[in-house]
């Protein structure tokens, strides 16, 4: 671990500890200075990431470092960035969420210095950051099936709606945007819950197979969810009061970030795992169409003949591999590139004539 990486650390998790002493000790502007560290600590670990695994990181730091004139160096970071944002990182979301959560915690200045009340400014940004966390959650819950992804929706709007009966509306001053705030962190813990614990184990196997299922990373999304939560409940129960209690800011700060955590993973997939004889055994990954089918029915083959020794005589359409059996080769023409077996073909006579054959028949 470098030093800027511990120096970050130390910083992100430092505000918090002094955020949370100066609410319980009533500072309210050094706690508007210390709100938005944490956030900007998570900002800055992302944008660093990408700087070194962004495929258009090095054309825009050769640009930033260049030394020609002030306007081709313009026009050269121009093009640069342009390639950058061509193609966005897979942690764009959460980059755009805790940006988010970096203003929302900025917005304690304005009641601090007298400008206006920031409670509603708070809310707004609070619920874009969880609503960027959602969108980039909502990939991972398609691996769950329909009927579980509606059943785990309920079970949230159901707690949503009954954290929005406990709210005062005179301490929140916008109900309905706060209801939309609790339905956003419900909602991002079932889709969380719907991507670790209600996929079916087939679509789980078929996920990892090609690297896109990270145990890891989905913890920590469901860990920061249902903090999320856990503020809500505890600023209801300490009430909504500049941001609530010390312990509801210790929550949203956890939640904030397992979920910034969860986006740095992204860049760090775990390698693709092939699929074992003894899973495609069992549960094949679920194939809709005739080429999905014929994939899934090939791994499988090919997973069984790797328990099984190698046969002492094998096919040779080169004709250099000498005498060869005739039971071996016929086995040989059954099957195709794809692995499909025929039910019947025609063998040509010496004749000129065609009978039909069907394998493991008597001639």
């Amino acid at each position: 671990m470098t030093l800027l990486a511990k120096l970050i650390l130390a910083t992100a998790f430092s505000s918090v500890a002094l955020h949370a002493v100066f609410i319980g000790l009533s500072f309210p502007i050094a706690a508007a200075l210390a709100a938005p560290l944490h956030a900007l600590c998570c900002l800055l670990a992302l944008l660093l990431q990408q700087s070194s695994h962004h495929q258009g990181a090095p054309a825009l730091r050769d640009a930033l470092r260049s030394t020609s004139a002030p306007a081709d160096k313009a026009v050269h970071v121009a093009a640069a960035w342009q390639a950058v944002a061509a193609s966005p990182p897979q942690s764009f979301w959460h980059i755009l969420a805790v940006a988010a959560a970096a203003v929302q915690d900025s917005c304690g200045w304005l009641g601090v210095w007298g400008w206006m009340a920031p409670e509603l400014p708070q809310l707004v940004c609070g619920t874009a950051s969880v609503m960027f966390f959602l969108v980039a959650a909502w990939p991972d819950g398609a691996l769950a099936t329909l009927q579980a992804r509606a059943i785990a929706w309920a079970a949230g709007a159901l707690l949503a709606a009954h954290l929005a009966a406990a709210d005062d509306p005179e301490a929140v001053g916008a109900p309905a945007l706060a209801a939309v705030y609790d339905l956003s962190c419900c909602g991002l813990a079932a889709q969380s819950a719907c991507a670790l614990l209600l996929a079916p184990a087939g679509r789980r196997r078929a996920a990892a197979s090609r690297g896109g299922y990270d145990r890891r990373r989905l913890r920590l999304q469901l860990c920061g969810a249902l903090c999320l939560v856990g503020s809500i409940a505890l600023r209801l129960r300490l009430g909504r009061v500049a941001r609530g209690g010390a312990l509801a800011v210790g929550a949203e700060r956890a939640a904030r970030s397992a979920l910034a955590l969860s986006g740095w993973l992204l860049e760090h997939a775990p390698n693709p795992e092939p699929l074992s004889g003894d899973d495609t055994d069992g549960e094949a990954e679920p194939a809709h169409d005739l080429d999905g089918r014929r994939q899934a029915n090939r791994r499988r083959r090919e997973a069984r003949a790797a328990r099984e020794p190698p046969p002492l005589l094998l096919d040779s359409w080169g004709m250099q591999g000498g005498v060869q059996g005739h039971e071996w080769a016929d086995v040989s023409l059954v099957d195709d590139q794809d692995g499909d077996e025929a039910h019947e073909f025609w063998e040509a006579s010496p004749g000129g004539a065609f009978k039909r054959v069907v394998p493991g028949s008597d001639r």
